[in-house]
């Protein structure tokens, strides 16, 4: 693991200890997580508090965090998970209008990704990765778990009717 890599995580851990510190117990202690939709896209954390805020990052470290920005210009920090992971590899579906389905936690400024939708030309669209040889879906960019051929992004229309319930 990089030295960049390893602050990364330091600052993550770092940030969710204070929050989980400021948290009650019954937040700390397996309180449910509100489920949310959030429209906005997601950017990298360190540019993105520069250019709104005058605010400046250690330049690894913020590139290394990505955020979803709200259209209301509100800031989520993404939990780096299986699911969030597409972001901090494919600048493809970086900066790019989004409907994003997330866990929010009390006390705790980071989402949790559930969904990804975009959008395009007014219709809706699900986001994930795809081999089209084994036929299996994932959630980040690389070789196919089965047959090891590239996998790619893919962008399946929606039933606008399908909402956050």
């Amino acid at each position: 693991m990089r030295v960049g890599q390893s602050l990364c995580w330091i600052g993550c851990i770092l940030i969710a200890l204070v929050a989980r510190a400021r948290a009650t117990p019954d937040q700390r202690q397996g309180a449910k997580p509100e489920l949310a939709a959030l429209r906005g896209k997601v950017v990298e954390l360190g540019p993105h508090l520069m250019d709104q805020f005058h605010v400046p990052m250690d330049e690894e470290l913020g590139k290394a965090i990505m955020a979803i920005v709200t259209d209301s210009g509100e800031v989520h920090p993404l939990i780096k998970d299986v699911r969030s992971r597409g972001f901090f590899m494919d600048k493809r579906l970086r900066d790019r209008p989004m409907e994003f389905h997330v866990h929010k936690y009390s006390g705790l400024p980071f989402v949790r990704l559930i969904d990804v939708y975009s959008f395009k030309d007014g219709k809706k669209y699900k986001v994930d990765y795809w081999c089209t040889i084994c036929a299996i879906s994932t959630f980040q960019p690389g070789p196919c778990p089965c047959c090891q051929d590239e996998i790619g992004l893919r962008e399946r229309p929606v039933d606008e009717s399908q909402s956050l319930k």
